[in-house]
């Protein structure tokens, strides 16, 4: 007799709780593409009546492949089943020697700026460095005319 109630328990032990089986039901329809990217999944009455369990079994169900990034709930639009992250992936960098080359045009327009910037540049500090050679030039003239004039009274 006891060994028929263990057989029992082990029975029950096995078998995985309603929410884990909804879970796993609805992971394997995605994973074998049954339900594709972008499927909307049953909403949770249509679900609740599917396996005949309460809201709160088949929202942790949800909740737990919403953590496991398969689907995307979206308030009052449904659940979905998301993309994979890798194809996400791929298709932002859809051709990766187009995205080379325009960061190459990119650099080479900046160090043309950057050449163009400096000469601007350069071009000012000599033209200031000349200006203030005059400055100085004058000045040394009016101090030799200052001497001149000393040295004479």
């Amino acid at each position: 007799m006891s060994l028929a109630i263990n057989s029992d328990k082990r029975d029950g032990a096995d078998k995985p709780t309603l929410y884990k089986q909804i879970r796993l039901d609805i992971e394997r329809r995605i994973l074998t593409g049954e339900w594709p990217p972008g499927h909307r999944i049953p909403f949770e009455h249509e679900l609740m009546a599917r396996y005949g369990c309460a809201r709160m079994t088949v929202s942790k169900a949800l909740s737990e492949l919403a953590q496991a990034d398969l689907i995307e709930r979206r308030r009052r639009a449904g659940t979905f089943v998301r993309r994979p992250k890798f194809l996400s992936a791929v298709l932002q960098i859809a051709d990766i020697r187009a995205e080379m080359r325009q960061g190459f045009a990119d650099t080479q327009a900046m160090i043309k700026f950057s050449h163009a910037e400096l000469d601007r540049r350069i071009h000012g500090v000599e033209d200031r460095a000349s200006m203030l050679e005059e400055r100085v030039n004058k000045l040394l003239e009016r101090m030799d005319r200052l001497e001149a004039m000393t040295a004479t009274q």
